[in-house]
């Protein structure tokens, strides 16, 4: 996949105005709050248990995975304890080196990151550090989660689970080859559900390298056997990578569904991201007001007057912008507007219905509305590809349907230009059934193709073919 570095950023921004950014935090971000001092990687940890504890390796032991490092020094801190313990000397020591107090890190630099995650709002974070020094950031904002509770969402807190758990419960904490293990069973939990959080969600990696083997198998999971896509909504994994020296600009894909974004300063990329996010959801409150100056044109009849004016001469272009301004602003979150929309065609076609009301059919109000219907159809089309098909509100499909079978209940479906019937509406829907959608009419076809009877001339609209 090739994407600018401005959109990347962009996809990040739509996530958050959409609820639908998770963080997934390494730590590297740790490194980032509190500098190389205060903080260390997985291995510098253990090197650091290994002081505390009084535990020799010879440097060959290093070369094996760390998870295997951590085993050989639980052994040998237990092997040299003087007292037999039920506990892991390994996790209360990690515990007691990464519970750093965070008051002393750079009083800026906490600012700045305070402010980011109020811009970002985040719907969730995970992590794979055992301190809380993300829960510090967010405040009174934050839900610590323990390996031991399930995931939660709610919209007064953001949710930070802790997927190899925390200092506050050092039982909890992976770390050796054992604690991988029990992570690996089928029916665990965590291993269950992240896969699940990857594939709902865009996830931004933040300080995390991808070398967790629980993580990996999350994503393979994630990207190759859960294949389910929704149209307009995104579930892309970015990696946001510290590179000391000579970052690139733009991001690239590596592995496989991977976007790699590099910088030298994560604190400044993220600057740039909110302000982007900022500016975005400037137009987005803008978009606010349009949306309610054209749910206020949708009940105006002036302008059901000149929907049936342009109907009069063959034309729909009010609907056709009408229609356009619809669907930017659904885009950006305003899709009660269909509501309004619904309620707008509902008032033409009953217009029209009136002129068609008495002892004798007025077939050109047949025609006015089937052309209509079908100019609406049309746009749906050809507008599909700025707002699928799938995503049209199930409220204005059953609307489509509901006027269709209305119409068509006048339809010559004989071809034999019967009396009593509307010979221009008939022709006028064939000559144009091929210039429709074919997915938007199998969603219509689902309602009409069904038993039930009330929409019976739909189904036969629907299915007929020109002759």
């Amino acid at each position: 996949m090739t994407i600018s570095r401005d959109s990347l950023i962009r996809k990040i921004c739509t996530a958050s105005l959409q609820g639908s950014l998770g963080l997934f935090i390494g730590a590297g971000f740790s490194k980032e709050m509190l500098g190389d001092d205060a903080s260390y990687n997985w291995k510098q940890l253990l090197e650091k248990c290994c002081e505390k504890l009084n535990v020799n390796l010879e440097s060959k032991d290093w070369d094996q995975p760390l998870q295997t490092v951590g085993s050989k020094i639980e052994a040998i801190a237990k092997q040299q304890s003087q007292y037999e313990v039920d506990y892991s000397l390994l996790k209360l020591a990690a515990s007691k080196i990464v519970a750093v107090f965070p008051e002393g890190m750079d009083k800026d630099k906490k600012d700045l990151w305070v402010e980011y995650f109020n811009k970002m709002k985040p719907a969730w974070i995970t992590t794979t550090n055992y301190d809380h020094i993300i829960e510090y950031l967010l405040g009174g904002k934050a839900l610590t989660l323990l390996p031991k509770n399930y995931f939660v969402y709610s919209s007064d807190v953001i949710p930070v689970y802790h997927l190899h758990g925390s200092f506050i419960d050092p039982d909890g904490i992976v770390i050796t080859n054992e604690d991988y293990v029990h992570l690996l069973r089928p029916g665990d939990y965590r291993q269950n559900r992240l896969p699940f959080l990857l594939k709902e969600n865009t996830v931004v990696m933040v300080g995390y390298e991808l070398n967790d083997f629980n993580v990996i198998t999350a994503v393979d999971w994630a990207n190759n056997v859960y294949t389910n896509t929704t149209d307009g909504f995104d579930s892309s994994l970015i990696q946001i990578r510290y590179v000391e020296n000579n970052p690139r600009t733009e991001p690239y894909e590596e592995r496989e569904g991977l976007l790699v974004l590099e910088t030298d300063s994560i604190t400044t990329l993220f600057g740039e991201i909110c302000e982007i996010l900022v500016d975005m959801e400037e137009k987005y409150n803008n978009a606010g007001e349009t949306a309610s100056q054209l749910m206020a044109t949708f009940t105006d009849l002036d302008n059901v007057k000149t929907t049936i004016d342009e109907l009069s001469s063959q034309r729909c272009d009010f609907v056709r912008r009408l229609y356009s301004k619809l669907i930017n602003l659904a885009q950006l979150g305003h899709k009660y507007l269909w509501d309004g929309f619904v309620a707008y065609c509902r008032h033409v076609m009953s217009a029209e219905d009136e002129h068609s009301l008495g002892p004798f059919l007025n077939f050109s109000a047949c025609e006015h509305e089937t052309f209509l219907l079908v100019e609406i159809m049309k746009i749906i089309g050809e507008e599909k590809d700025a707002y699928p098909v799938m995503q049209i509100p199930e409220s204005f499909i059953v609307f489509l349907c509901g006027r269709l079978n209305h119409v068509a209940f006048y339809f010559d479906f004989s071809g034999r230009q019967i009396r009593g019937k509307a010979w221009n509406a008939t022709n006028l829907w064939k000559d144009n059934l091929e210039k429709i959608s074919q997915e938007l009419i199998e969603r219509m076809k689902h309602y009409c193709n069904s038993d039930d009877s009330s929409v019976r001339f739909a189904k036969h609209a629907l299915n007929i073919r020109a002759l």
